[in-house]
């Protein structure tokens, strides 16, 4: 959690520290620091430093023999490239980046899949592509049925506001409309 800019930088001065210092790191806990201070770079708006550690993350673990620990942090760093690549207004590279975290992670009725398919879908809203929205909202449909009860009624909600927006999007405001009433 980020408290204010300077203990941000605090903390990541400390997570470098010891990225420098310590001796022999294993490569997902290596990848766990990276991640945490691309993370708090990303949320003090240091996009290009945030960016820098994530392809770090990616080029390191993309050639190892992956363990469910590293497939995690792989899939960390890869959703906050896409992050930023949002920001930045690159809807076409952030969907498709959300697309590959999507077909890759879906089957593992993970929150972070779900997330990014709805990422994708406003990432096709973003550039007037309502047809690769609804075939992403079409997918987190079909999925629905996986998703653990805590937090069905998020997803649900998202869906819908994106659904809506599909449907705005293509001039339909009645149906839009429905979802919004739901």
């Amino acid at each position: 959690i980020s408290l204010s800019p300077s203990s941000d930088k605090k903390a990541i001065e400390l997570l470098e520290l010891y990225l420098r210092e310590k001796e022999h790191i294993e490569l997902t806990t290596w990848a766990w620091v990276k991640n945490c201070i691309g993370m708090l770079e990303y949320n003090n708006e240091e996009y290009a430093m945030a960016i820098r550690n994530f392809y770090d993350v990616e080029s390191m673990l993309e050639d190892t023999k992956m363990t469910p620990e590293s497939k995690v942090e792989l899939r960390y760093a890869k959703e906050y490239i896409a992050n930023i690549y949002y920001v930045f207004e690159d809807f076409e590279k952030a969907a498709l980046l959300y697309q590959e975290l999507v077909e890759t992670n879906l089957e593992e009725s993970d929150f972070h899949s779900y997330g990014c398919c709805i990422n994708m879908a406003s990432a096709y809203l973003e550039i007037s592509d309502t047809q690769n929205a609804g075939r992403a909202m079409a997918l987190l449909s079909e999925n629905l049925h996986k998703i653990d009860a805590s937090v069905i009624s998020e997803v649900d909600a998202s869906m819908k506001d994106v659904l809506a927006n599909i449907c705005i999007e293509e001039g339909n405001y009645v149906q839009a409309d429905s979802y919004l009433d739901e």
